[in-house]
């Protein structure tokens, strides 16, 4: 049985064949990715064949119509390019001081506010749970029936009743949730948010970072081992490179403070202090090149490390 998914992403030649009757088609794809209707993305390697089942039925002018169909719909990567937009909903690292994107894929449509929410709304993708980012919306948070209006930049935001009972650093934290992820549109420079019809009165705070300055020196795994390149060598991270190289990384990002490095290597993805042993690798399947690389780290990450075939990677991670 194929899976629901929004869309499937082909660039391979579908030709249509029978299938057990006059009424019934099949169509071979190798499906190279999919978005499913939360907007999250998974490359598929390798690529995936996948059986559509299409059947038809006459109309009362005895023309043949498709009757059922795979849920979704099948798209190119050109198509898929031209129609979908990356949009990053935004989330708090475990410290709470820090917005990280989980970026999500919607179609280019005048729905983008509220997909932007509701999707805000019911959390993280799955490989950024389990407490690798947090979210300040309570539990059972919906966008209630009057969605999301924009006027004059302002976007105001109806929630359900859940929210308005929050203490104030909570609703401050939510709108700052709402305000960086809707900055996406263009036409959005505020947030104002209602819970059953009336404003959510909210206080100043402080702003949490969402925009991160990378180092100029290029961070990555030579002959020399894992550290800063320059033309001829590499400059070891101090307390950090000697550890890395250890774990045959395939992948990794150093933390700002350059304190901590997240790994990515063939059993999974951990993190390594400088000052401690590494903690327990924590796997993360089904991680997509459209998906941000910062699970695993401390904190938002000052550079990441590409490999061979990373940048070979033509939608890489965020």
């Amino acid at each position: 049985m194929v899976a629901d998914f929004l869309v499937r992403v082909t660039d391979s030649p579908m030709s249509p064949e029978p299938n057990g009757g006059d009424d019934r088609l099949r169509i071979a794809a190798t499906v190279q990715a999919t978005v499913d209707e939360t907007g999250v993305y998974k490359e598929l390697r390798p690529a995936e064949p996948q059986a559509l089942d299409y059947e038809f039925a006459l109309n009362d002018d005895g023309e043949w119509r498709i009757s059922a169909a795979p849920k979704g719909t099948v798209l190119s990567n050109r198509g898929f390019e031209r129609s979908f937009v990356a949009y990053p909903l935004y989330f708090f690292d475990p410290s709470g001081t820090a917005l990280v994107p989980d970026v999500r894929w919607f179609p280019d449509t005048a729905t983008r506010a509220e997909r932007i929410v509701r999707q805000l709304l019911a959390g993280p993708a799955p490989w950024y749970q389990n407490g690798v980012l947090i979210t300040s919306f309570p539990t059972g948070s919906k966008l209630e029936t009057d969605g999301v209006t924009v006027e004059s930049g302002t976007a105001t935001v109806a929630l359900s009743a859940e929210a308005g009972g929050q203490d104030a650093d909570t609703r401050w934290r939510m709108q700052q949730q709402l305000r960086v992820s809707l900055l996406a549109l263009g036409e959005v420079k505020a947030v104002q948010m209602t819970a059953g019809g009336f404003p959510i009165e909210v206080s100043s705070g402080k702003t949490a970072e969402s925009s991160f300055l990378a180092k100029s020196d290029p961070l990555g795994l030579a002959e020399g081992g894992f550290g800063y390149l320059t033309a001829s060598t590499t400059d070891p991270v101090p307390g950090i490179s000697e550890s890395v190289q250890q774990l045959g990384p395939l992948g990794a990002t150093l933390g700002r403070d350059a304190e901590v490095a997240a790994v990515r290597n063939a059993q999974g993805c951990g993190a390594w202090r400088s000052t401690r042993p590494p903690c327990s690798s924590t796997v993360v399947p089904g991680s997509s090149t459209r998906a941000s690389t910062r699970a695993g780290s401390s904190g938002p990450p000052s550079a990441t490390m590409p490999t061979a075939s990373a940048r070979s990677t033509r939608r890489g991670r965020a």
